[in-house]
């Protein structure tokens, strides 16, 4: 089942367009809904896919097949019925449609339904060297293969290969078997499968690592480069690599193959496409090319035509056996271009071989014939199966059971002894061999027999045939014996000829025994050659002890040389305590920094949950390093009972951009007196603007928070008093030239009303009295807080009259830093 977010509501929509253009989803929902839509998947199935209840009809499997090939263009009724009909209805359950027939209509009336059905039997799983041991198999058998080939042309047909892994991965063998002579071989690797995406995607070459986790490392140095972060095979690979589309069941095969790979493919098909298959790949298979099929698979029926080079590994050789088509039903095996071609078997030198039909067979036993003179004969394969038959052999007899083309099964036990013990002679070397005359019941009468057996050499890679000679004479036929009922003399000529015909053969295996001795001895000599290289041996051990002192000598110098690093090691050591000594000051020091500025500081790790908290934050909050432990949780529980919601808001909300960062709240401190703390936080984002790491500060500001009340409620007293005070007085900032507060008596005496702007010092001093107020500013800036000042001046009225004025000057406030004052107190009164 798969679920992709809507890129309507996903604030990155690369990810889920790219899912969606794969045409793998099978719901496109918002996240919000994937959690139900998973709920509602595992509760449909249990409610409508059990007892028996999601099978699917016969008829509506049919036509839904039916519906497949005439829109795919792909024909499934070959393959395994079950496999399919998972896949139907893993599509209804994705769609919440329990009724077989109810799916086949909406298959039937939707466009788009027919693709994702057909997507979902594409079955995909491949990588580089998917089962190294079976590659390993592979390389070293067509390493062999290739050794005996005599043409430059290399063909090799890689079935049902998905996105190219397999492929890609015996490409790099061919490259690694041949190395540097690779450049003079032609090397063709048909890649094929019926799922075009797969092949488009197989052309780019490019793959995730996790695909080629199983590439040997020197492959991986040769083969692979890094291209956009993925892993790219290199130009010299992908062009000896052909992908195309290919469908099995109805596409003819490529020819002359020297390997065929299909692995876990025809574990999808049925029995009789698996046998329409296979016939196909020894069709299309050079004499001994190799075949590579997967773990659950095997050649079955085919015993005969395959020979197995490794059964764990499932690697065969292609057995000659003398068919020159195969059985198929697909229309391409009935036009004339490919009857044509079928004349064609392999290369040799250049030159094409025409395929060997019976004239031909009747043509190389006509040339034995002419100098055997022998009516009938069977020509057998390497693996001693016959292959063809000339004229009606009386000796063959077909086996009870399951039918097979051996020899020996199809010969009568009084022949086939003898038989193989010609055989055996033959396949040492000898010209010709026959089993000498032997009574045989033939139809109901006695026979002498007698098999003639002979080898027919062919050139590479064609392997040799063997030609078996059949010689069939009556009793009365035979001079020295007649009917074994003419008496006892002729009776015992034939027991002589019998007896001796057994010390012949007794004398062979006579002669095999001193073969076997003389192997043996053989075996002896090299036992001694085995000692002398023992003896040599030990001459090379004498060597490697010198070698091991001289080594010896070289470890005194690495001692000395590690001696040497130890003290380095030991000043490393030293420089790390002074760092270490230098950490703790430095540590201490923040303590301090933080007791005295009654701050802390804090870490959060949103992802993990995990918080951490400095010694100031402890002393903070009065809590127990050893026995409080911090965490989010915690964090909130210390927090003043009113402030607690707003808190967890501030610290989740921390995640989000934009947030607040910035928080004050109240916590328990002495005397049952809270405290007020404020939070300052640093948070940290990935790149998908989450909050994955929070670093901050917590400061006690309850002091400085008293301290502004106290001093917001002196000004306001002072406020108050000048308010009610009936002379005209003013506060005036020096650093500023700016009146900040004046009385309703300043606004009566000037004559001005109260709800204009208040004038600027200077525009209501006379301008004679202008250059030495200024004077006398700077003297009260620099004489101290406790002194006042009486002066007298020229005021202009409001109505532009001037009036002289008595005054009286107070410092109001004083810098802390440089002890200047910065604002002053003014009371006046007219002089009059």
């Amino acid at each position: 089942m798969v679920i992709v977010q809507s890129p309507d509501n996903a604030k990155f929509d690369s990810m889920p367009t790219e899912a969606i253009k794969s045409s793998t989803a099978d719901l496109i929902v918002s996240a919000n809904d994937i959690g139900s839509e998973l709920a509602n998947f595992m509760t449909f199935r249990e409610s409508h896919f059990s007892s028996g209840a999601h099978l699917v009809p016969r008829s509506v499997y049919a036509n839904i097949i039916k519906i497949l090939k005439a829109r795919c263009g792909v024909d499934f009724s070959y393959y395994k019925d079950n496999t399919i009909i998972r896949r139907i209805q893993r599509r209804m359950a994705a769609l919440k449609i329990t009724r077989g027939i109810d799916y086949q209509k909406f298959l039937d009336e939707s466009n788009d339904e027919a693709k994702f059905l057909f997507n979902d039997m594409l079955i995909g799983v491949t990588s580089f060297f998917r089962d190294p041991k079976a590659f390993n198999t592979l390389s070293k058998e067509f390493g062999a293969y290739l050794k005996n080939k005599k043409d430059n042309i290399i063909r090799v047909w890689s079935v049902g290969c998905s996105t190219g892994e397999e492929a890609y991965s015996i490409a790099m063998i061919v490259h690694g078997i041949l190395g540097q002579a690779a450049n003079r071989y032609k090397i063709q690797i048909f890649a094929t499968d019926i799922d075009q995406r797969a092949i488009d995607q197989a052309r780019y070459g490019r793959y995730p690592e996790t695909s080629i986790k199983h590439v040997p490392e020197e492959l991986h140095r040769q083969f692979l480069s890094v291209n956009k972060g993925q892993y790219e095979v290199i130009k010299k690979i992908k062009s000896d690599v052909i992908f195309s589309k290919h469908d099995l069941s109805r596409d003819p095969p490529f020819l002359r193959l020297d390997l065929i790979c299909c692995r876990n493919l025809m574990i999808y098909f049925n029995t009789e496409l698996q046998r329409q298959v296979l016939s196909m790949f020894h069709y299309a298979l050079n004499p001994r090319g190799l075949l590579m099929l997967g773990q659950s698979e095997s050649v079955g029926s085919f015993q005969d035509s395959f020979k197995p080079l490794s059964t764990s590994q499932k690697l065969y050789s292609s057995v000659f056996v003398g068919k020159t088509f195969f059985q198929q039903k697909a229309a391409w095996m009935r036009s004339p271009s490919s009857i044509a071609e079928s004349e064609v078997i392999s290369t040799v030198g250049g030159k094409l071989l025409p395929r060997r039909s019976e004239l031909h067979y009747s043509k190389i036993l006509t040339e034995k014939l002419r100098e055997i003179l022998l009516p009938n004969a069977i020509l057998l394969n390497e693996n001693h199966d016959i292959v063809f038959v000339q004229g009606h052999n009386q000796v063959l007899q077909r086996p009870q059971g399951q039918p097979s083309n051996n020899i020996y099964k199809n010969l009568g036990p009084q022949l086939s002894v003898d038989f193989r013990a010609a055989m055996h002679r033959v396949e040492l070397g000898e010209n010709l061999a026959d089993t000498g005359f032997k009574l045989v019941n033939i139809n109901g009468e006695d026979a002498w027999v007698r098999l003639l057996i002979a080898t027919i050499e062919r050139n590479d890679p064609v392997s040799p045939l063997f030609a078996v000679y059949t010689q069939v004479e009556r009793l009365e036929n035979m001079p020295s014996v007649g009917s074994p009922i003419d008496g006892g003399s002729k009776l015992n000529e034939e027991q002589e000829r019998i007896l001796e015909r057994t010390r012949e053969q007794l004398q062979d295996v006579i002669e095999e025994l001193e073969a076997s001795n003389e192997e043996m001895q053989s075996m002896n000599e090299e036992l001694q050659s085995s000692n002398e290289e023992l003896q040599s041996s030990n001459e090379e051990l004498e060597t490697t002890n010198e070698e091991l002192q001289s080594t010896n000598e070289e470890l005194q110098t690495a001692y000395t040389e590690l001696r040497i690093a130890y003290d380095e090691k030991e000043k490393q050591q030293e420089k790390l305590e002074s760092v270490k000594r230098e950490l703790r000051q430095t540590i201490s020091l923040l303590r301090e920094a933080e007791r005295i500025g009654r701050t802390g500081s804090w870490m959060w790790d949103i992802e993990t949950k995990i918080m951490q908290w400095s010694d100031g934050c402890f002393e903070l909050l009065n809590l127990n390093r050893d026995t409080f432990h911090p965490s989010l949780e915690a964090f909130i529980g210390v927090a003043h009972p009113n402030d607690r919601n707003s808190l967890e808001k501030f610290l989740k909300g921390l995640s989000k951009p934009g947030s607040a960062t910035s928080f004050t709240f109240r916590t328990q401190g002495e005397s049952d007196k809270y405290k007020l703390l404020i939070l300052d936080a640093v948070v940290s984002f990935n790149d998908f603007k989450q909050g994955v790491k929070v670093m901050g500060r917590m400061t006690d500001i309850t002091a400085q928070t008293r301290y502004e009340a106290d001093r917001k409620s002196y000004s306001n007293k002072i406020n108050f008093i000048l308010s009610s005070n009936l002379s005209a007085s003013f506060i005036y900032d020096i650093r500023e030239s700016n009146i900040e507060f004046a009385n309703p008596s300043f606004f009566k005496v000037l004559g001005i009303s109260a709800d204009q702007q208040v004038p600027k010092l200077f525009d209501i001093l006379h301008t004679k009295e202008r250059q030495s107020f200024t004077k006398l500013l700077e003297k009260i800036q620099k004489g101290g807080i406790e002194n006042s000042y009486p002066v007298s001046f020229s005021v202009i009225l409001g109505d532009d009259s001037v009036v002289d004025m008595h005054a009286n000057i107070a410092p109001y406030e004083m810098n802390e830093n440089n002890e200047e004052i910065t604002k002053i107190l003014i009371t006046f009164f007219p002089s009059e």
